[in-house]
């Protein structure tokens, strides 16, 4: 038996940076044609955890212990060995006629029951949070939202394994969160990475990259994990924005040195904030209300909202096919409040609604304006009748040669000659009063 010494000291130094799969183990003998199969196939056995594992070799040029010591090397260098076989130390042996590789020594940092625990775990957790025919995103998310809900930081950084952040006090440092991302999102077939590197401060750190309908994206269940709030470590402080980010985003407090995928451009995530800009507003009656709602982050997937309107009838809830959104309209006189609520129902906004009398009519002070070129007059105008809450008005020239006129009805003459003023009303644009003025 000959010992990869170099492969050991690799092994120790990574330790922290390993990772595993949670398959039962078997004993697994195979054949391999070419030197990618047998690297591809002994990728897999190292996943699956086995103990023992046979390859029968046909077609190799150079077979000795010492190129098979080079591919073995290169197969644990490889940075998805590294992410989830977590090996500590390998033996093996050659034969010949046929030619034939026996890895014998196989040392894993994780039991077999650690192993069949954690299989099962994320088995029952994904029955729990994912639904049927979501999307690939949805599926990201669900398992996200999981982590960051359940799994503790783990201040003494001894708790590396998945099986940790499943057990106990539920606690990882940020390789346990990476594994145990990689792990839920592999088991549903999301193509998954492990980046490793640092964060601002130089400490070394580990999140994951993943392929949501092919495009790749950075997610660091570590850094959004509301639990995380020891605020010595910049990484231990809870925030958000870390679900799909794109490089630039991420470059801001995270460089990584292994070989990574280009991000997409553009960020993909769910909602974490929504802010209503128009707390209360003053409306008429047959007006619609339109609430301004800002949304973080602006590329958060859904942006959808519901109304909860209570049934004094003072608001009323249209369903506009065309935009596939409803509408909100002042019904009748009266104060009430609408409840805006997300789609995901995480948040909520209450708006304070006046609404007053239907508009219809303007009444000016004057209707017949004249004046000197370079002089100026004010003119007033009412919206009918008193109780119209909506009465912003829009002042427009049909000449600004002659008169110029603005937002306050304030007239200023420029040139001789005769021109109109029409004042209407902003909300409801039929309802207006054309005003003649003469420039001297």
């Amino acid at each position: 038996m000959k010992k990869l010494s170099c492969m050991k000291k690799i092994f120790f130094t990574l330790l922290f940076l390993l990772g595993v799969t949670f398959n039962i183990c078997y004993a697994s003998t195979f054949t391999v044609n070419s030197e990618e199969e047998f690297k591809t196939k002994l990728f897999d056995e190292f996943r699956r955890g086995e103990k023992y594992i046979k390859i029968y070799i046909n077609n190799f040029k150079e077979m000795d212990a010492d190129y098979i010591q080079n591919v073995l090397n290169s197969v644990v260098d490889d940075e998805e060995i590294n992410w989830k076989c977590y090996l500590k130390e390998l033996g093996f042996s050659v034969s010949e006629n046929p030619y034939a590789v026996e890895i014998n020594k196989i040392d894993y940092a994780v039991t077999d029951e650690e192993r069949e625990f954690v299989n099962k775990e994320i088995d029952r957790i994904l029955s729990e949070i994912l639904k049927p025919n979501m999307t690939t995103l949805e599926k990201e998310i669900a398992i996200h939202d999981w982590i960051i809900s359940n799994v503790e930081y783990d201040k003494t950084r001894t708790r590396t394994r998945p099986y940790q952040a499943l057990t106990g006090s539920k606690k990882a440092v940020c390789i346990g969160y990476s594994l145990l991302t990689y792990e839920m999102l592999d088991k549903v077939g999301i193509p998954c990475r492990i980046a490793l590197g640092k964060v601002s401060g130089g400490e070394e750190h580990a999140w994951n990259m993943v392929n949501i309908d092919g495009n790749w994206y950075h997610l660091d269940t570590t850094f959004d994990n509301p639990h995380n709030t020891n605020n010595t470590k910049n990484w231990n402080v809870c925030r958000v924005g870390y679900l799909n980010a794109t490089d630039e985003q991420i470059k801001k407090d995270h460089i990584w040195y292994n070989d990574l995928p280009k991000s997409a451009p553009v960020s993909i995530s769910k909602l974490h904030s929504m802010n209503l800009k128009n707390k209360e507003v003053w409306v008429n009656v047959g007006q619609v209300i339109v609430p301004k709602l800002e949304f973080y982050p602006q590329t958060a997937i859904n942006k959808d909202v519901s109304y909860a309107i209570p049934d004094d009838g003072i608001i009323y809830m249209t369903y506009d096919e065309k935009t596939g959104k409803d509408t909100l309209y002042a019904h009748k006189v009266g104060t009430t409040k609408i409840r805006i609520i997300s789609d995901d129902g995480n948040f909520m906004q209450d708006m304070i609604v006046h609404v007053g009398a239907p508009a219809n009519s303007i009444s000016l002070n004057k209707t017949n304006v004249t004046l000197k070129k370079g002089g100026f007059v004010s003119i007033i105008a009412k919206v009918n009748p008193s109780n119209a809450y909506s009465n912003e008005l829009i002042w427009e020239s049909s000449d600004s040669k002659i008169a110029r006129v603005d937002k306050n009805g304030k007239i200023s003459g420029v040139g001789k000659g005769k021109t109109t003023i029409k004042v209407k009303l902003k909300y409801k644009p039929s309802i207006y009063k054309i005003l003649n003025v003469t420039v001297q």
